[in-house]
């Protein structure tokens, strides 16, 4: 727990995007083979890898030190700036990155033309920083805050260029494919991933989600070290006919987001990206960080709808995705709380993609799922403490007020 308490790796980012940027003009300076088209485009997918890992230090820890500069030594030395103050910077700087990104890399976006460092479009899908990314960021950063009218025009955005973007809705069986669906990372349904592919050494035996989740027969584990119950599991898919995971009168399982229900512990299958040898079995995990894709953002789009007092439109989003996924059409007359109907939705679609703590969070329904109360949550025990390293090596710094 120390370790992930540590907001280090979030910064190295930070440090390697603020080196990047001031640099990259230097390189268009002396390197012939550059040109400015991918030193503007290059810019901007790095500023988005920025605000990215700044958007999540915000809703993680809160208040932080704000560093848009190549820092030296100085760096244990900087204050934390509000989380308002950080969550502005994360706006300005997608607002910025999306003028000057493509919707895709096909060679015929206005942003960029031709070949983007010899690959086709289909090989920079989903991987790389697009306007489709930055716009679905400013959607969930506009909802984080609360101002859902530019949450909704963000996620409308999205919607109305899927075309352009060229991602889709994804397949069901493809939520569950070991290495070719969405967790692949390189998807149709997928708008932006952090990929580890293995046929560019970016796989690991340790650190990705299965070598937490998974079990035997897919890993030489007998139980797995992180499993949701089967209580709460038959709570989540309550709904018959459910393609990602439903369990009939008879018992039959249909659906492969888990293995081995009728174990003490079930295995959480849905995301299990791998190669593997035999004799003596090694596993190499190559499964994508899926930081968004298009039914999270029709989803959203459908919550923002829904506090804009557009409630049969919200219904409309929100049916698009449950018959997708075989549900029945939801019913405003009998199916309860519209938005508790959307929260659930997203939890069963996006389950294990890392959305559920935020969208109880922005919704305020933290309490009623954690174990934490409304009191302890304004008192920020919903923000994640600083680790005792950074605390040593920053003395200016203060523990979050709820774990002093």
């Amino acid at each position: 727990m120390e370790e992930w308490k540590n907001w280090r790796r979030f910064y190295a980012v930070i440090a390697q995007a603020n080196l990047c940027i001031q640099k990259l003009p230097q390189v268009l300076e002396k390197d012939i083979r550059y040109n400015e088209q991918n030193m503007k485009v290059d810019i901007a997918s790095v500023r988005f890898l920025r605000a990215l890992a700044y958007f999540y230090i915000a809703r993680i820890w809160g208040d932080a030190p704000l560093i848009s500069d190549v820092v030296d030594n100085d760096f244990n030395n900087r204050q934390r700036e509000s989380q308002a103050r950080i969550l502005d910077f994360v706006q300005q700087e997608l607002v910025a990155a999306a003028a000057a990104l493509p919707w895709n890399y096909n060679g015929q976006q206005p942003e960029y033309l031709g070949v983007y460092y010899d690959q086709g479009g289909s090989f920079w899908q989903s991987r790389i920083a697009s306007k489709a990314a930055c716009y679905a960021m400013l959607a969930h950063l506009n909802a984080w805050r609360g101002d859902y009218a530019s949450c909704e025009s963000y996620a409308r955005l999205v919607y109305e260029n899927t075309s352009l973007g060229n991602y889709t809705f994804a397949a069901t069986a493809s939520l569950t494919t070991e290495t070719a669906g969405v967790f692949g990372g390189q998807n149709n349904g997928v708008i932006f991933a952090l990929t580890a592919d293995a046929n560019f050494q970016e796989s690991a035996a340790k650190g990705h989600l299965e070598d937490w989740t998974l079990s035997t027969p897919l890993v030489d584990k007998t139980t797995p070290d992180i499993f949701i119950p089967a209580d709460s599991i038959l709570q989540i898919f309550s709904e018959p006919n459910d393609q990602r995971f439903a369990i009939s009168q008879s018992g039959a399982v249909t659906g492969d987001y888990f293995r081995n229900f009728t174990n003490p512990v079930p295995m959480f299958s849905k995301i299990k990206a791998r190669s593997f040898t035999q004799e003596p079995l090694y596993n190499d995990f190559q499964s994508a960080i899926v930081i968004t894709r298009y039914e999270d953002i029709v989803l959203l789009r459908a919550e923002a709808l829904y506090y804009l007092n557009d409630i049969s439109n919200a219904v409309v989003y929100l049916n698009t995705i449950r018959t997708r996924r075989g549900l029945t059409e939801f019913d405003t007359q009998t199916g309860g709380n519209v938005l508790t109907a959307i929260l659930k939705e997203r939890q069963r679609e996006l389950l294990g993609e890392g959305h559920r703590w935020f969208d109880l969070l922005r919704n305020q329904r933290a309490d009623l799922y954690s174990g934490l109360s409304k009191d302890q949550i304004q008192a920020g025990a919903a923000l994640w403490p600083l680790a005792q390293s950074t605390l040593i090596n920053n003395p200016s710094l203060q523990q979050n007020s709820f774990w002093k």
